[in-house]
C-alpha cells in the first residue's frame, strides 16, 4: 500500500505470469508480477496465497478489468469471479483474445499469439471468426517458446545435435535421468529454453519454429492482409516473422511483446 487513491485494476493472465496494473487517481500506474492465474493453477492453496495479495494491494474497492487464458470456459470464469468479487466494485472477466480484439480496434485481420503457447485467430467485422490452433503443449503450439525448446529436444534425443548445442542445452535444463516424454512435459522448462538458449547457436531451430506456425495456422486456412503479433516469442523473433509475412504479402500491424499496457490504454480509469 503506497496511501495513492486507487481508481482501477487491469490483469493480463497468462500461461506463465500475470500482470496486475493498478492505476491510481492521480493518473499513475503501478504494474506489478505475479504467478499465473490459469485456472490449471486454482486450488484452495493458490487462491490462499492470493488472497493476502489482494488484501496488500486493493486498498479500496474499484473496477477490475481482467483478461486472461482460460477464462473462455464458464466454470473457470464462475470460480474466478467468485473469488474476486469481495474486493472490487464491478468485475469484468474475458479471455486475453477477446481483451485483444477490443484494444487493437481491428475489424478485420488477425491477431497471433506466440508466447508460451501459441494461437491465431481471425477477426471479421471486429468479431472473432474463427481460433486456430490453442491446442495445448502436448498437441500443437507451434510456433511457441514451449514448440521451439519441444523440437531442441526432440532433435538431442534423435542424436542430431552438434556437440556445442548439446554443452549450451546441458547448461539450460537437466536432462540426467529423465526420458524424452518426461521432459515434454515439463511445459515452463521447456519453454523458457526460447529465452534461455543461445539464439545464434539455434537459429535454425526458431526458423523451423516460425515456418511450422505459418504451415500449420494459414496454409489452407485463413487469409488475411494484416496481422498482429502478441507474446515475448513472436516479439524476439519478429525478425523472422516480418521475412516470412513479406514473403505472404502480409502487413503487419504490430508486435506486443505484452498486452497489458494496450488493456490499460483501453479500459483503465483514473
Amino acid at each position: 500500500m503506497n496511501g495513492k487513491r486507487l481508481a482501477s485494476v487491469v490483469v493480463d493472465a497468462g500461461g506463465t505470469s500475470t500482470s496486475w496494473a493498478f492505476n491510481y487517481k492521480d493518473s499513475t500506474r503501478t504494474v506489478i508480477e505475479t504467478e499465473s492465474f490459469h485456472p490449471f493453477n486454482f486450488n484452495e492453496t493458490f487462491f490462499s496465497r492470493n488472497r493476502i495479495f489482494l488484501k496488500n494491494q486493493v486498498t479500496e474497492k474499484v473496477p477490475l478489468y481482467f483478461f486472461g487464458a482460460g477464462m473462455g470456459k464458464m466454470e473457470n470464469k464462475q470460480i474466478l469471479s467468485n473469488f474476486l468479487q469481495p474486493y472490487f466494485s464491478e468485475l469484468t472477466i474475458l479471455t486475453d483474445i477477446q481483451g485483444l480484439v477490443l484494444s487493437l480496434g481491428m475489424d478485420n485481420g488477425a491477431i497471433a499469439i506466440m508466447g508460451t503457447g501459441s494461437v491465431l485467430v481471425e477477426i471479421l467485422n471486429g468479431t472473432i471468426r474463427q481460433q486456430i490452433g490453442g491446442l495445448g503443449h502436448l498437441l500443437g503450439d507451434e510456433g511457441s517458446a514451449y514448440y521451439f525448446g519441444r523440437l531442441v529436444l526432440t532433435a538431442y534425443f534423435d542424436g542430431q545435435l552438434s556437440d556445442n548445442q548439446i554443452s549450451e542445452l546441458r547448461k539450460r535444463i537437466d536432462l540426467s535421468q529423465k526420458s524424452k516424454e518426461e521432459l515434454l512435459n515439463m511445459k515452463y522448462e521447456v519453454a523458457r529454453l526460447a529465452a534461455d538458449l543461445d539464439p545464434e547457436l539455434f537459429y535454425e531451430y526458431h526458423v523451423w519454429n516460425i515456418d511450422s506456425f505459418f504451415k500449420t495456422h494459414f496454409d489452407d486456412k485463413i487469409e488475411v492482409d494484416k496481422v498482429a503479433f502478441v507474446g515475448s516469442y513472436a516479439f524476439f523473433q519478429r525478425h523472422l516473422i516480418s521475412k516470412e509475412l513479406q514473403s505472404r504479402g502480409i502487413r503487419m500491424v504490430k508486435f506486443i511483446r505484452k498486452p497489458i499496457e494496450l488493456f490499460c490504454d483501453k479500459f483503465a480509469i483514473y
